[in-house]
This record gives structure tokens, C-alpha cells and sequence, in this order.
């Protein structure tokens, strides 16, 4: 599973470009006419923006309602306020990004991936909609392509959520089966935000399976300060403890594993470990 994000409510500049009258040549032909046409463009222009401010305003504050409704599961509501902001706009990309969403939750894949496209059609710069694409392409087992998508929102240095963005290229490159590019991946996203203790877990696996038990000893550690340790980190807490030597580390995690998760496949692992030992 690869990490997607929350539909963004800022309306982008999917408006750009709106068409203006253009009074300059009618001006041209007496000062006395043109003095008045140019007090019609300033009547016009403000007109005019003042139409695409309340447009927009229209535009976010129905998906910000649609958002909430899909929060809590109702997605007749939703599409009622996304229709309408389609009305008002059909080529926001922050709307069909909402609406790939919600249609992720209706589990309609072909109109999923229809709207990331649109919404990365209307907006080439869209990292979220490129992120959120990505963990669509990753479900479905297209691991280049949702690298195509990762890469570009990665980049991104207006992008505030970057990290997740890499965090999801270091799972692309594990399916890909290039350790290398993924470690990479996972610690530029540790630089970005240390608190990601999903790129720390997969550092210290990587890391162990390298052979370098402290760097691996030490993202582990980093994954144990900000999640609750799951029958898989402690196996390997254990396993690195048993080369690395720390006796009270190596107690507290055969402790946790005993007595938090004593039916997991990961204790009866343990459990054979040490008879062999025996």
C-alpha cells in the first residue's frame, strides 16, 4: 500500500486565460469615445474578476462540502456538490481529483483514472493529483507508471507533501526489486520529515538485508518513536540484536514480542529460533 492524501480545496489557476473585451482599437478612434470605453474596462475587468473570484470561492466551497461527505461515507451528497462544481467549471483540476476519489471509494476504477487524468490534464502541475494518480497505478500493479507520476511530484519543491511522494517511489522500486533506488528514495524522504515511520521501517529492513546492522539498528529505533513496534519490527529488532550484541534492547523486544503478540507468525519464528539455540 502506498500513502494518497486528502483532496486539495485550493482552487489553482484553471481559469487563466479568461477571455477580456478588447476596447483598445475602439479607443483609437476619438479621445472622447475612448475616454469613455476606457472607463468601461475598468467597469468590465472588475466585473470580470469579480465573477471569477465568487466563481472559485463557489468552486471551493463545494468541494470542501464534498470532501466532508466522503468523510463520513456519504457519497450521494458528494457528488451532488462535485456536479455542481463541474457546473461551474468543467476543467478544474481540483474537482476531478475530488471526484477520482470518490470514485475510488465506489470502487468504479475506469472513472477513477478518467478524472486523475483530467484533473492532471487541467493541471500539468498538480503534485497531489499526480500522488494520488500514482497510488491508483500501484494498486493495479503499474509500478513504472506510477514512477512516472512519483518522480514529477517528487520534484516538485512547492509540493508540501513530498515525502509521501517518495515514500511512495520507495515502495514502487521495492516491487520493482531495485533496493538501491528504493533506500534512496525512503531516505530522502527521513530528510524531508523524520517522522515517517513507514520509510524508517523499510530502511532498517533494507539495511539489514545489506548487512549494515547500525544503520538499520538505528532507523528502527527512529520507527519505535513515532509508531507502536507491529510482530515484524521486533522480529527484526531481535534479529539485529542477536549480531549487534545490546542485551537489555534484545530482552525488551523479545518482551514485547511475547507478551503483545503471542499468537503471530513472527513469535512462533522466535520461539523456533530459540530451540535451535537450545
Amino acid at each position: 500500500m502506498i500513502y494518497g492524501e486528502q483532496v486539495a480545496c485550493r482552487i489553482g489557476d484553471g481559469d487563466r486565460g479568461l477571455p477580456y473585451l478588447n476596447w483598445c482599437a475602439a479607443a483609437l478612434l476619438c479621445i472622447v469615445v475612448g475616454l469613455v470605453l476606457s472607463g468601461c474596462v475598468t467597469e468590465t475587468s472588475g466585473i470580470q474578476s469579480k465573477q471569477k473570484k465568487d466563481r472559485e470561492r463557489f468552486i471551493e466551497t463545494s468541494v470542501s462540502a464534498a470532501v466532508k461527505y466522503m468523510k463520513e461515507g456519504d457519497t450521494d451528497d458528494a457528488f451532488r456538490h462535485l456536479n455542481r462544481a463541474l457546473e461551474a467549471d468543467k476543467k478544474n483540476a481540483s474537482t476531478h481529483n475530488a471526484l477520482a476519489l470518490l470514485y475510488r471509494m465506489t470502487g468504479d476504477t475506469d472513472l477513477e483514472e478518467r478524472h486523475f487524468k483530467l484533473a492532471i490534464r487541467y493541471d500539468p502541475r498538480s503534485s497531489q493529483a499526480r500522488n494520488n494518480y500514482a497510488t491508483f497505478l500501484f494498486r493495479e500493479g503499474r509500478y513504472h507508471d506510477a514512477l512516472s507520476q512519483l518522480q514529477k511530484a517528487a520534484k516538485d519543491p512547492g509540493y508540501n507533501q513530498r515525502e509521501l511522494a517518495l515514500v511512495n517511489m520507495g515502495r514502487c522500486y521495492l516491487k520493482l526489486e531495485k533496493s538501491k533506488e528504493a533506500i534512496e528514495a525512503f531516505r530522502r524522504a527521513v530528510l524531508l520529515r523524520a517522522e515517517l515511520p513507514a520509510a524508517h521501517y523499510e530502511l532498517a529492513r533494507l539495511y539489514y538485508d545489506d548487512g549494515d546492522l547500525r544503520l538499520a539498528n538505528n532507523h528502527l529505533e527512529s520507527f519505535g518513536k513515532y509508531a507502536r513496534h507491529t510482530p515484524v519490527s521486533l522480529w527484526l529488532g531481535i534479529r539485529i540484536q542477536r549480531v549487534l550484541g545490546d542485551r537489555d534492547a534484545l530482552a525488551s523486544y523479545e518482551l514485547a514480542l511475547r507478551n503483545l503478540y503471542p499468537e503471530s507468525a513472527e513469535y512462533r519464528l522466535y520461539t523456533e529460533a530459540k530451540g535451535q539455540e537450545q
